[in-house]
């Protein structure tokens, strides 16, 4: 009887010893699952660039705005804001002129960006200025700018620092304080034009 009691007692002594291992296992792999180090997922991350859409300002002034020895603006860098006291349909003829007239560079040269130089403007309708290539722009040959049927165009240009034709002048009636109180009719100096006298308010 005694030999019996000995044997369960031995069994179960055995089955506790294995439930503790167990449960030092289990108890040794919980605590490695909570200590284990998370694993790093790089995301790529999408790039997204916003180009701001660039906005005219529209600030006309009364009278003639002279810009001294001109707001010089190129293709390459056409920031037309700075045409200040001039109206948001002026600014936006401009950059026409700068994006459309870049001359695209070919095999044998490099790209020629264009230049426009605004000297002066008038109410907002009127307005002179030079253009050409970035360091190439004859700077006495004028160009007088206009709107004409509710459209910016160029109306007329001097020869070499000379007068505008009377005819173009005429056409547009510009004021003769912006463009001057002298003008060739039929046709410019260098083509047998005749310098008068012009007047207009």
């Amino acid at each position: 009887m005694i030999k019996v009691k000995k044997k369960v007692l031995k069994k179960r002594i055995v089955l506790i010893i294995c439930l503790l291992v167990v449960i030092g296992l289990l108890v040794g792999l919980g605590v490695m699952v909570i200590h284990r180090k998370p694993k790093t997922v790089i995301v790529p991350q999408k790039v997204v660039t916003t180009s701001k859409p660039v906005v005219l300002q529209d600030n006309p002034t009364p009278g003639i705005v002279n810009y001294g020895n001109g707001i010089e603006l190129t293709s390459n860098n056409p920031d037309v804001n700075q045409i200040i006291n001039s109206p948001r349909s002026f600014k936006t003829y401009i950059l026409s002129i700068l994006k459309s007239e870049y001359e695209a560079p070919s095999s044998s040269s490099i790209g020629m960006y264009v230049t426009v130089n605004v000297l002066e403007i008038d109410n907002g309708t009127y307005a002179i200025g030079n253009q050409g290539t970035v360091g190439d722009y004859n700077s006495n040959s004028k160009r007088l700018w206009s709107i004409v049927n509710g459209t910016w165009e160029e109306s007329s240009v001097t020869n070499l620092g000379d007068y505008y034709r009377c005819e173009d002048l005429q056409d547009v009636k510009a004021p003769s304080a912006l463009v001057g109180d002298l003008c060739y009719e039929n046709g410019l100096r260098n083509s047998g034009g005749t310098l008068t006298g012009y007047s207009q308010v």
